[in-house]
């Protein structure tokens, strides 16, 4: 029996496995030329990949969509309202199916925590799955573009850096929470709620802006909030990043909403790395689809 193989954590990394998918996203980049890959000739295409998303998306799925048609594959977008889903099909068995129709691989965001791993851990499964979001569990790719961008711009080992805004209710805090600190990251957190961690965490903006090189602000996630969460709203008056320090940047995985989280003027301030992130994330899930395309593993 084979397992699915697959990206569902970024606990399935290492400095290793990323130095190695950093060095295939510059080779990506460097070949594709073109701001959207189109130079790009593949020598092996990742086939067809199925793209199933439960939750909205722009950039995760435009960048999936984009990476596969420039890597020889073919993306179908699978839609949930028009699929068997809809008649209480579970998305195990859509899984059993696809992988039944020869589909090559899975791009799933889902809103259930956990339901990535527990694809994966399907046995006679020939595809491969990558976790594109799962609920406010983690979103792997979106850190390990944002992993290359620092890569490419300040370097990570030794860097400050502080995840401001809702990191309870965030999948991307947690992968970040996850991956960063093996890397020699220096993080620390400035939470809206009373977030458990072992990692430093600060009190007010001003303490947090004079510690950081970094500043990684997240948007509050109101659509995973339980009914009592609304307070958390009000907080962001006192956490709003309206300017950066010398020499400091700012990142923010997106959607960002101008004036709550993030001054409307910093989005394009000269050492913000947000439109950085959303480019490295196209070529940071590209070098992930076509490793396992090629039989590579993860964890």
């Amino acid at each position: 029996m084979v397992d699915l193989r697959g990206l569902v954590s970024s606990k399935d990394l290492d400095k290793d496995k990323l130095d190695f998918l950093f060095s295939l996203a510059l080779h990506l980049k460097n070949t594709g030329k073109n701001k959207l890959l189109r130079g790009l000739k593949s020598d092996h295409s990742v086939g067809t990949v199925a793209l199933i998303f439960q939750e909205p998306s722009t950039r995760t799925k435009t960048s999936f969509n984009e990476a596969i048609f420039a890597l020889g594959g073919r993306a179908i977008d699978f839609n949930i309202k028009n699929s068997s889903l809809t008649k209480g099909e579970s998305l195990e068995e859509t899984v059993l199916n696809l992988n039944s129709l020869e589909l090559d691989g899975i791009v799933l965001r889902s809103s259930q925590e956990s339901l990535p791993s527990k694809l994966k851990a399907l046995n006679d499964i020939d595809m491969w799955i990558v976790n594109a979001g799962d609920g406010k569990g983690e979103h792997p790719t979106q850190v390990v573009g944002d992993t290359f961008c620092l890569m490419n711009s300040i370097g990570l080992n030794g860097k400050k850096i502080t995840i401001i805004g809702d990191v309870e209710h965030s999948r991307v805090a947690h992968s970040l929470i996850n991956l960063w600190p093996s890397l020699g990251v220096d993080l620390s957190l400035l939470p809206t709620s009373n977030y458990e961690s072992k990692l430093n965490s600060f009190k007010t903006l001003q303490e947090a802006q004079n510690h950081s090189d970094v500043l990684y602000v997240l948007r509050p996630q109101s659509e995973r909030w339980d009914p009592g969460d609304s307070e958390i709203l009000k907080s962001y008056s006192d956490i709003t990043v309206k300017s950066l320090n010398e020499n400091q940047y700012l990142m923010a995985p997106g959607p960002v909403m101008p004036g709550v989280d993030i001054s409307s003027d910093l989005l394009k301030h000269e050492r913000s790395l947000i439109f950085d992130q959303v480019n490295w994330g196209l070529y940071g899930r590209a070098a992930i689809i076509k490793y396992l395309s090629e039989g590579g593993h993860f964890g």
